[in-house]
């Protein structure tokens, strides 16, 4: 059974990790709700990251299986090194910057955010707040919902890195309640959680990737369908820095294209035949998972006949930057 207290408008402070020190901003309560201890947090696999272009990294975090509809748990994160040309990390992350001036963190630079989907997706996270000075922090509290799988929930940990090269992370979650309630002398007065290598952490790396030179359209599914009421294939790209899988910066874009007009293309999920002849894809474009872009192919002709599909650069990725595909119809018998 899981040791739990109420507390009313907690507020939370941002810190950084091993050594960085107590910042002043400071996250209030904005509901009452249970503190819950997570008993462990995990990175996942961070997505490809790239200088100038917000890409995230998934935390488990594992909860006691008593947890409840309302009830709270709160997560900090702390940039703990950075390369040395970067504004995001102290003279103690980066000793060759002597004239180091601390940047204010936003949204825009390291966040914490919801999964997209599944147990962390359905409840409430309060508006993370940042650190106004050294090193890059962001803390959040998510209140459980009833949808959430009991016991477990993802949030996201999003990073905008402003120079190419090596960043590493810590996140942690309180382990003991006078972690939160030391500094809490009533309902009304701020509190604080100060993040602790002491607490329940995990720590992860993230580095950037160049930008690609290769694009690669692989099918996922065999076929497609042809016929207006039917469902076609589904595809993928893949982008290559020549060494590692990259991503689209916020300016690049790919074009996919076909070689015959009763091809159209669409999200996986898009309506039959609902697609378009020319698809523009970006960094923000739906379909993306897991570093590479989904996509399904429709095919309006009543007759079997194999086209070409192709992804061109676009935007500023390089228009050489181009590869194809063939796209097999299949004919489906209607019955009248």
């Amino acid at each position: 059974m899981s040791t739990k207290t109420t507390f009313k408008r907690i507020a939370l402070v941002t810190v950084a990790a091993l050594g960085f020190g107590v910042l002043s901003s400071v996250s209030p309560a904005r509901a009452d709700g249970l503190m819950e201890l997570p008993s462990s947090i995990t990175a996942g696999t961070p997505e490809s990251h790239r200088s100038g272009t917000m890409s995230y990294t998934p935390l488990v975090i594992n909860l006691p299986s008593t947890v409840g509809t309302g009830d709270t748990f709160v997560v900090a994160v702390s940039l703990l090194s950075a390369p040395a040309t970067s504004t995001y990390a102290s003279v103690t992350a980066n000793p060759t910057q002597s004239a180091y001036t601390p940047a204010a963190n936003t949204s825009a630079k390291l966040t914490i955010a919801k999964a997209t989907s599944g147990s962390g997706s359905y409840g409430t996270l309060w508006t993370p707040v940042y650190s106004s000075s050294g090193s890059l922090t962001a803390v959040a509290t998510y209140v459980v919902n009833a949808s959430d799988s009991v016991g477990q929930a993802t949030l996201l940990v999003g990073f905008n890195p402003d120079v190419s090269g090596s960043y590493t992370f810590l996140a942690s979650t309180p382990n003991a309640l006078g972690d939160v309630t030391t500094n809490v002398t009533s309902s009304t007065t701020s509190g604080y959680y100060t993040a602790s290598a002491s607490d329940t952490t995990t720590s992860w790396s993230v580095t950037t990737k160049g930008s690609a030179t290769s694009v690669a359209i692989t099918a996922v599914t065999t076929g497609a369908a042809s016929g207006s009421a039917e469902y076609g294939a589904l595809y993928k790209l893949t982008l290559s820095d020549g060494t590692n899988s990259t991503l689209l910066s916020s300016t690049e874009t790919l074009t996919l294209t076909s070689s015959d007009s009763s091809v159209t293309f669409s999200t996986p999920a898009g309506a039959a035949q609902g697609g378009t002849a020319i698809y523009p894809v970006g960094r923000d474009t739906t379909g993306w998972s897991g570093g590479a872009f989904y996509f399904r192919v429709d095919n309006s002709s009543i007759t079997s006949e194999t086209v070409t599909i192709t992804a061109t650069g676009s935007g500023t990725l390089a228009s050489t930057i181009s590869n194809s595909a063939a796209a097999h119809s299949q004919l489906y018998l209607l019955l009248q």
